[in-house]
């Protein structure tokens, strides 16, 4: 349902009171907005709606109103804040008019109550009534604030919303991340701490360096195009199948004090003597 996009007035100048009850906020609504595009200022009030205004502010608004207009139904008369608000203005001796569109008997005592008082049949008659009398010139003027409440929870939900897809996002990436770390070399390797065997030919060279400190007796590594990889110096193996690497470079396997064998094909029959000068037991395989 559209609301009320103003702030009701409340101060010194001249203004119109308008009060209503939930069911015909609608209508209401129309004259409200229909006097203040005409920059006529305004206090607006609807009858046991959530937004309805405090007691004190209500009756502040018929006190200090120029005019005030109440819409009258039905529903509106067998509201009793709603009846009592109409005596109060009575009893005040403040000037008021009403729009009543159906035919109905009011009761309540209001027939009488509101014997003197001037009944338009249609928001348009009250409107054009009030626009053209020199009465209300004073309550034509700046004052009129615009409610940005509707702005500000449509901002506010934009924001909580951009949290929420951002924080999804980034629930998304820590996800795939953890997923991509379980699934890395380092996490897999990082459970082999005494290996009898190891198969290393589902990973890449630059994965050696999560073997360092642990304790492994045969290092599968055939035909993966190794050359140069300098820590295999620091490897705590044993031994290690190195077949098929044929541009490999053995001085880091040399250097290994912890090696004892090294396992290498016939094409790679000329590594041999580097092996065995540096205490390696050399196995060649086809």
């Amino acid at each position: 349902m559209k609301r009320f996009n103003y702030i009701s007035y409340g101060g010194p100048e001249d203004f119109i009171f308008i009060r209503c009850h939930k069911n015909d906020y609608k209508k209401s609504l129309m004259l409200a907005n229909k006097l203040i595009e005409e920059k006529i200022r305004v206090f607006f009030d609807c009858a046991d709606d959530k937004d309805e205004h405090l007691p004190e502010e209500i009756s502040g608004g018929i006190l200090n109103a120029k005019l005030c207009v109440f819409y009258i139904s039905k529903e509106a008369l067998n509201d009793l804040d709603f009846r009592n608000s109409i005596n109060f203005a009575l009893s005040s001796k403040i000037k008021i008019v009403c729009i009543k569109e159906n035919d109905f008997e009011m009761g309540h005592g209001m027939d009488m109550q509101l014997a003197n008082v001037t009944i338009y049949k249609n928001i348009d008659e009250l409107y054009n009534y009030i626009i053209n009398t020199e009465e209300y010139k004073d309550c034509y003027g700046e004052g009129q604030i615009k409610n940005d409440d509707d702005n500000t929870k449509k901002i506010i939900t934009l924001i909580v919303f951009a949290l929420l897809v951002l924080l999804m996002i980034i629930g998304v990436v820590l996800i795939r991340n953890r997923i991509n770390y379980y699934r890395s070399a380092e996490y897999r390797l990082s459970s082999i701490d005494e290996s009898e065997y190891l198969d290393f030919t589902s990973f890449a060279k630059d994965d050696f360096v999560y073997l360092e400190g642990k304790n492994i007796g045969l290092l599968y590594c055939a035909d993966m195009n190794l050359e140069s990889i300098e820590i295999l110096e620091k490897l705590n193996i044993k031994e290690i199948d190195i077949s098929g690497n044929t541009n490999i470079n053995v001085e880091p396997l040399c250097k290994n004090n912890y090696l004892t064998k090294v396992i290498i094909s016939q094409d790679m029959i000329e590594l041999a003597e580097d092996l065995c000068s540096s205490g390696k037991i050399v196995e060649i395989v086809r």
